[in-house]
């Protein structure tokens, strides 16, 4: 991905970034880069500690990856891809009864120009699909090229967050996907990458 844009007042910036970066990490990496450009500029002369993630709630058939992308929305009812007559109630088998929560705290050294993340997801557990717990680690670090020109580099990562589905069952004792009511062999695939990134900046201040 390149990106050209105007930020900051008179920066010119060019970036390149590579991996399985989603748009829900779009917002840390403009918040690390913010961080860093502030301490650069001694606008915190102080170390530095923020959330650039927090995330509260509790699963009720919406579900995302540690990432904070959305991978599956299931019905509060459900009707057979064979017959539409046949319904069923979604609501018990994805619901989960405890809070889910995912944070990312950054430190960032003013005077060596070092921000470090670290982030943690607990998971999800309900009656049919299960998310595992995952941790985040990133770094970035400014580097000044010569006046008014800098460099920034930064990788982030999840580690974790394995998603696991279960079957329901008919009275024949057939395994079947619950949200379309369809056999256990004909579901969907999920495209699940792990959320990594790296990314490098180019920047050029106008006075």
């Amino acid at each position: 991905m390149l990106q050209f844009r105007m930020q900051y007042g008179w920066l010119w910036a060019w970036a390149c970034t590579l991996g399985t970066a989603t748009a829900g990490e779009l917002d840390h990496r403009l918040a690390v880069q913010h961080a860093l450009w502030s301490a650069r500029t001694e606008m915190h002369k102080g170390y530095l500690l923020f959330f650039s993630d927090m995330y509260v709630q509790k699963e009720n058939g919406s579900f995302t990856l540690s990432s904070g992308q959305t991978f599956m929305s299931v019905p509060a009812w459900t009707y057979s891809h064979y017959d539409p007559s046949v319904a069923h109630s979604m609501q018990a088998f994805y619901s989960s009864a405890q809070f889910r929560y995912r944070w990312v705290l950054n430190y960032v050294s003013p005077s060596s120009h070092w921000l470090l993340s670290i982030g943690h997801d607990n998971g999800v557990q309900t009656p049919k699909l299960d998310i595992s717990p995952a941790v985040f680690f990133g770094m970035a670090k400014a580097v000044d090229l010569h006046k008014n020109h800098y460099l920034q580099l930064s990788w982030g990562q999840w580690f974790g967050g394995k998603v696991t589905q279960r079957p329901c069952w008919d009275v024949y004792d057939r395994a079947y996907w619950c949200p379309q009511l369809t056999a256990w062999s004909d579901r969907p695939g999920l495209a699940l990458p792990s959320l990594q990134y790296y990314e490098l900046k180019y920047q050029w201040v106008f006075d």
